[in-house]
């Protein structure tokens, strides 16, 4: 006896479904699909190449409907023997259809719907994502949906992360195991996420005894709108006052000014703003962050603080090649006295940084060209081997320097030697002048 195709033994008007997967097919094949619907698929998702089942590559390429009826024909096949066929006919059909001798199982149809909804997610087809959603639960959803939202945080993609927020399996799975989706979301500057996250009476005790690890979580990774959102909770704010003068640091590195005002207004916060060797003023140096040394700078205890650690905020402006940041700090006599510290610290760093201008500017001292004339070595070793020409001609305009370099020729190398010879046929000239 002749068996005919699957495609012609059902009747499409019995079930619906068997419809939508000739449809799928045709998209399927539409898309360059190879009709064999149970074999890997080699489809790009987010610009990697992976091999993919059927779903999975429905998934990648936006196509829901076909998503759709696809889980809808592998139902059909899964679903035991009707007495629409018997078993060794739909055993021969599905190989005739290119599905196969043997029907899918409800762990292979759940392990393909794990994959679609991971590679939805990937590829951000948001689409895709609710089709997944509105299927019936398989076995290992909620994981599947977990995996998925924690990629869509890495992401930073709100929108497939609130989807999947909204499920009622996710919420519940959430109030046990929040920790690790919280740090995610704040690890990435989702904050429009922590509203939803922080909604739960768990994610509030949480803040009660980690707010303050939290906030600094954010800050490290340099998100200061999560900070400030994070803030806007009585209970981050109690932990912050209580660790006032790191938060105010870590505020102050990533330049997040309305945080530091924001800071700044709490008493216990203001009372030790200038501690630590001045280290908020440091480190908004190190970052350029004139704004906030400016309002560092209205405390009294800062100005009288600010050449502290052998002018260690001048030298990090000077590494930064911040000449506008070099020039306030400039300002105070107690910078200028000390611009020379530790023999020529921020002349070094700015000759390292290859910074001209601020090399420049801190050769308008004094004390600084007598230091060279004893240090010459150092700033020109750090630009040379930074590779900075314009640097090592500028230092070599100072006789020290030159003789310096003389002596270490195999040292320096190449890259001084020209100006070496340069500076040596001036000098002639002018005493063949003489």
């Amino acid at each position: 006896m002749e068996h005919k195709p699957l495609t012609q033994l059902i009747d499409p008007t019995q079930h619906p479904e068997w419809q939508a997967f000739i449809e799928a097919r045709t998209l399927g094949e539409r898309q360059g699909l190879a009709p064999q619907l149970k074999s890997s698929y080699r489809c790009k998702v987010a610009g990697k190449e992976q091999s993919l089942p059927p779903m999975a590559v429905c998934a990648a390429l936006g196509e829901q409907d076909a998503l759709h009826a696809l889980f809808c024909y592998y139902q059909l096949i899964s679903a035991p023997t009707t007495g629409l066929l018997s078993e060794s006919q739909q055993c021969t059909s599905t190989r005739r259809a290119g599905l196969g001798g043997s029907q899918l199982s409800s762990a292979q149809i759940a392990t393909q719907l794990t994959r679609c909804l991971k590679v939805a997610g990937q590829a951000k087809q948001i689409a895709c994502v609710q089709a997944c959603l509105a299927l019936p639960p398989w076995q290992g959803a909620t994981a599947a949906k977990i995996a998925t939202l924690h990629a869509a945080i890495r992401d930073n993609n709100i929108q497939i992360a609130g989807c999947l927020l909204a499920e009622d399996d996710v919420k519940v799975r959430l109030t046990t195991s929040l920790k690790t989706t919280l740090l995610l979301a704040i690890m990435h500057g989702c904050w429009p996420l922590l509203s939803i996250l922080l909604a739960t009476p768990t994610a509030r005790e949480q803040l009660a005894t980690q707010g303050g690890q939290l906030l600094h979580l954010a800050l490290e990774y340099g998100h200061a709108r999560t900070a400030a959102f994070l803030l806007s909770y009585p209970e981050v704010m109690r932990c912050a006052s209580a660790k006032s003068h790191r938060t105010l640091c870590l505020a102050a590195k990533i330049g997040a000014k309305d945080l530091v005002d924001a800071l700044l207004q709490y008493e216990d916060i203001a009372s030790h703003v200038g501690q630590a060797q001045n280290e908020a003023l440091c480190v908004a140096a190190s970052g350029g962050h004139l704004d906030v040394i400016n309002r560092l700078l209205e405390f009294e205890a800062v100005q009288q603080n600010v050449a502290a650690d052998d002018n260690q905020a001048l030298c990090n402006a000077a590494k930064g090649g911040y000449l506008d940041v070099l020039n306030r700090l400039l300002e105070f006599e107690a910078v200028q006295q000390e611009v020379a510290a530790r023999n020529n610290h921020a002349l070094r760093k700015a000759a390292k940084g290859g910074h001209l201008d601020v090399l420049n500017r801190l050769l308008e001292f004094e004390a600084v060209k007598e230091e060279v004339a004893v240090w010459s070595g150092h700033a020109l070793r750090a630009a040379a081997e930074g590779g900075h020409l314009d640097i090592v001609n500028r230092l070599l305009e100072f006789p020290a320097a030159l003789a310096h370099a003389e002596m270490h020729e195999r040292e320096y190398g190449g890259c001084v030697r020209p100006f070496i010879d340069i500076k040596l046929a001036h000098l002639r000239q002018q005493r063949a002048a003489l």
